[in-house]
């Protein structure tokens, strides 16, 4: 009868580890789910400010070209510093 009591405990034990290590696994794939989702939305991020970056660049190189039309200076001034 004890031994019977012993692997009842046993039993309860280890279905309550399988429920752990199943509880574990879900949040380790949620983990990573999360992480590969903050990664995407980073690249987005930089892409999105690099491409702000060069736009601003590009509006800054035009105007200043402008401008050396408007002065009559060759563009290839700006080149030079």
């Amino acid at each position: 009868n004890e031994m019977k009591i012993k692997i009842a405990e046993l039993n309860e034990a280890i279905l309550n580890l399988r429920m752990t290590i199943s509880s574990s696994e879900e949040k380790i794939a949620k983990e990573e789910s999360d992480k590969l989702e903050a990664i995407e939305c980073y690249r987005k991020e930089k892409e999105a400010r690099n491409e702000g970056e060069q736009k601003c660049v590009q509006t800054d190189l035009e105007s200043a070209e402008k401008k050396c039309v408007d002065i009559g200076e060759p563009c290839s001034s700006l080149l030079t510093f």
